[in-house]
């Protein structure tokens, strides 16, 4: 008898799993998955509600510096009319020259606030700016 090994080899093979019982795995992965994307989703309703928040916030906050502004600016005309009228008395001999300083200082307190409100303005703009996500760059 002439035996011989052979010259070339060739194997294939499947490699495949079932598992039929897995014992609920693949729904509880599931339930875990569709708890995660409804967090997810909250999350993302909770920070969107709290940008609207603060951009309106915001917005309010700088209609607030404006009529500042307004209430300042007529403070300061009134004092400056106070102080032109005080002038002239003044100088026709019907008011002391303390009625003159004391409209001056009204006229100087006025015209300080006017800066602040609209400082105070410019400081409300750049929030409001940033609270609705404009760039600054």
């Amino acid at each position: 008898l002439d035996i011989t090994l052979p010259r070339s080899f060739v194997s294939f093979g499947v490699l495949g799993i079932w598992e039929p019982w897995d014992w609920g795995r693949r729904r509880d992965v599931a339930r875990v998955a569709a708890k995660q994307s409804d967090q997810y989703q909250i999350e993302m309703s909770d920070y969107s509600d709290r940008v609207s928040v603060e951009a309106d916030n915001a917005r309010r906050a700088l209609q607030v510096r404006e009529k500042e502004i307004k209430a300042a600016q007529l403070l300061e005309s009134s004092g400056r009319e106070q102080l032109r009228i005080a002038h002239r008395r003044y100088r026709s001999g019907a008011t002391l020259l303390k009625d003159v300083i004391e409209a001056q200082a009204i006229y100087s307190a006025a015209v300080a606030q006017n800066v602040k409100a609209k400082a105070d303005y410019a400081e409300a703009l750049v929030e409001y700016d940033r609270a609705i996500g404009k760039d600054f760059d």
